[in-house]
């Protein structure tokens, strides 16, 4: 959809290709979709956008209007469960007939799934999926991650500005806007960039720093995802700072995702959560990779089921090859095709190109920090729903994020490397 959404406003002359292409590397680093790195870069406004996903889809477009002051007895209709899992928001009930604002409506098992739940016939509507997030964070309480709430917060605050302007222009002001012009001046999609995000490039500076929480190479150092052999900073040189950890990882593989989930709660450790992850993809793949990205490179982490070990030493850039499959698309399964491109990528790694391949990014903080391989080999053709992958790789982001916060809980418990030096040269002093 994210290529057919991107030709479609090449076509109208909304974007250029190189803006296109832009707008979907930025989508592989910082995740979502591309609609909402257009609007970020600066690319379109809102209004553009919602009229390409409703040409797109076939559905009309829900407007931001639309989603606001809804019925608590139609938001009563979907449980927020029910309502976090498909990106969907009820915003108008008649008779049986519940009109949904939604992500993908050419999700047909979803509208299947919505209408046995809520016992009505589903009409969708399509919206951008930022709106769906700040719905579904006013309505059912779920917490946007702070990219989101930035650019709306921005597409909000040119909206009031505008609404603003044109009653003064209606009640007889000079219904100057702030660019000096007669009339209300719509929102400005490149200040929405400057205001609400950083504008993402090509280059090496554009994709190591982001507005959004941390530098990625301080959460990959945080986490170790790149297994460097010296202690990532001063605060992880102090021994003492950590009880002892007991080693968390079961003997035996996860029979289902609920036993996942469980094994993940306790697992203290980035690789106990790499293991634990890779032993259920491996019950169900023949072979799996895990990639840590750094920038816009990556490298081998873990691999599972190969004859002969991958090269981890292989520094692989994040949009040729395979993970060139990712671009314009959330995840790729499917047939790897016989081009050189991907022939070379699999040289790289020192194994066989595989017939279909399973690539899943994985990210944290708004980041890009893994990504998922799986493969039955070069002959064989993946087994499984997509749905169980997707929800497996969920799991392991939120886990890291749980890592985090535990590494960041224990860090409040130590003073700063500064005061116990100082602490240490008194009581030196006073002996």
């Amino acid at each position: 959809m994210a290529t057919r959404l991107g030709d479609r406003l090449i076509a109208k002359g909304a974007i250029t290709q190189k803006q296109l292409d832009q707008a979907l590397n930025a989508q592989l680093i910082v995740g979502g979709h591309l609609g909402t790195c257009l609007i970020e870069l600066g690319m379109i406004d809102e209004s553009a956008l919602g009229v390409a996903l409703s040409e797109a889809f076939g559905v009309p477009h829900a407007p931001a209007e639309a989603l606001q002051d809804i019925a608590e007895s139609t938001i009563a209709l979907v449980s927020a469960k029910v309502a976090e899992e498909y990106k969907v928001i009820p915003f108008r009930m008649t008779d049986k007939v519940l009109h949904m604002a939604m992500v993908d409506p050419a999700n047909l098992p979803m509208l299947d799934a919505l209408s046995f739940a809520t016992d009505r016939r589903i009409v969708p509507w399509v919206a951008p999926e930022l709106r769906i997030y700040q719905a579904l964070e006013h309505y059912y309480g779920v917490l946007r991650r702070l990219r989101y709430i930035g650019i709306c917060n921005a597409l909000d605050g040119f909206a009031a500005e505008r609404a603003a302007a044109q009653r003064k222009s209606a009640g007889g002001g000079d219904g100057k806007n702030t660019d000096g012009s007669g009339t209300a001046s719509s929102p400005s999609s490149a200040s929405v960039s400057s205001a609400a995000a950083p504008t993402i490039g090509g280059n090496d500076s554009d994709f190591a720093d982001f507005q959004y929480g941390k530098n990625w190479h301080d959460i990959a150092v945080e986490l170790r995802l790149d297994e460097p052999s010296k202690a990532p900073s001063e605060k992880r040189s102090a021994p003492s700072r950590q009880a002892p950890r007991e080693e968390t990882r079961s003997e035996t593989p996860a029979r289902d995702l609920v036993e996942v989930a469980e094994q993940l709660c306790h697992a203290d450790r980035n690789s106990d959560i790499a293991e634990v992850v890779l032993d259920f993809a491996a019950s169900r793949l023949e072979r799996c990779l895990l990639f840590s990205v750094q920038k816009n490179t990556s490298s081998v982490w873990r691999a599972r089921g190969f004859s002969r070990s991958p090269r981890k030493e292989a520094r692989i850039p994040l949009t040729s090859g395979a993970f060139g499959l990712l671009l314009g698309n959330e995840i790729f399964r499917g047939v790897v095709p016989r081009e050189e491109t991907y022939q070379t990528f699999y040289k790289q790694l020192g194994i066989e190109q595989p017939l279909e391949a399973l690539i899943i990014p994985i990210y944290l903080s708004d980041r890009l920090v893994a990504v998922f391989h799986g493969d039955n080999g070069p002959s064989r053709i993946i087994q499984g729903a997509t749905d169980d992958y997707l929800r497996l790789f969920r799991l392991f982001s939120l886990t890291l994020n749980l890592l985090v916060m535990k590494n960041r809980i224990r860090d409040a418990a130590y003073p700063p490397a500064e005061i116990r030096k100082a602490e240490a040269h008194e009581a030196a002093a006073a002996d």
